[in-house]
């Protein structure tokens, strides 16, 4: 009997005149706004790893341009064109690798903020319509996963970036 009734409990059934059901139930405007949250953040992520690579493609680029003379000069001492992609997609790696270690620092002195301080949300009461509890304040868990997606990310985007400013100038006339 007891059986029984732990699973109409768990298939959300009738049981002695009260329906029970889980928490989802009640929550279905909040997990359909997480869902839509999570799509726009990536969107909102996918623009600014599309802004960051403009934006390395643009000071690689400068930087070729304003060496057009020291190119030349290293390519007629003997320098090959492989040799001069690989010395710009080199800087593109170096300079990339220096921001996310300068990002990795910033990041963790606001994670280790916010993981002992907290993000401030609120009463839940605040919330029209809210049905699951949540906490007064959120607070950053931090993990290493994070850490490394950045730097796998920002070393892709240095090659990824760097790759038509080091092509254009390997083709530099000497």
């Amino acid at each position: 009997e007891m059986m029984k009734h732990l699973k109409d409990y768990n298939e959300n059934k009738y049981s002695g005149g009260l329906q029970i059901n889980r928490w989802e139930y009640f929550a279905k405007p909040l997990i359909a706004d997480v869902k839509g949250d999570t799509f726009f953040t990536a969107i909102f992520f996918f623009i600014l790893v599309l802004v960051a690579l403009f934006g390395i493609i643009n000071s690689m680029s400068t930087s070729v341009f304003e060496r057009t003379r020291e190119i030349g000069t290293i390519r007629a001492v003997g320098i090959r064109r492989d040799q001069t992609v690989r010395l710009f997609l080199f800087e593109s790696l170096a300079i990339r690798f220096a921001g996310v270690i300068i990002g990795w620092i910033i990041g963790f002195a606001l994670s280790l903020y916010f993981a002992g301080v907290g993000i401030p949300m609120g009463k839940v009461s605040d919330f029209e319509g809210l049905t699951v509890p949540m906490m007064d304040r959120w607070y950053a868990v931090l993990g290493i996963w994070e850490y490394l997606g950045t730097l796998l990310l920002g070393l892709l985007a240095g090659i990824i970036g760097g790759i038509s400013p080091a092509l254009r100038a390997s083709r530099l006339k000497i």
